[in-house]
């Protein structure tokens, strides 16, 4: 039924979920490496950044965003 709602064959549909749900998993799988390295990384260096320092700069980013977002 949700094939046809889309006006693809069942094939097709099929394949198309089956793509979404690998690249899910292949994100996560690289998201989980990443994590990793930078878990490594703080217990080598004990690095970290405050996190005062990642809300300014996060607050930052939404307010740029929001001026390309209303250019006026």
């Amino acid at each position: 039924m949700l094939a046809e709602k889309q006006g693809a064959s069942l094939a097709d549909f099929a394949e198309g979920v089956q793509r979404s749900y690998a690249d899910e998993a292949e994100r996560k799988i690289s998201e989980q490496a990443e994590d990793e390295g930078r878990w490594q990384r703080y217990l080598e260096t004990g690095a970290s950044v405050p996190f005062e320092t990642v809300r300014a700069r996060l607050r930052g980013f939404a307010a740029e965003a929001a001026r390309k977002a209303d250019p006026q």
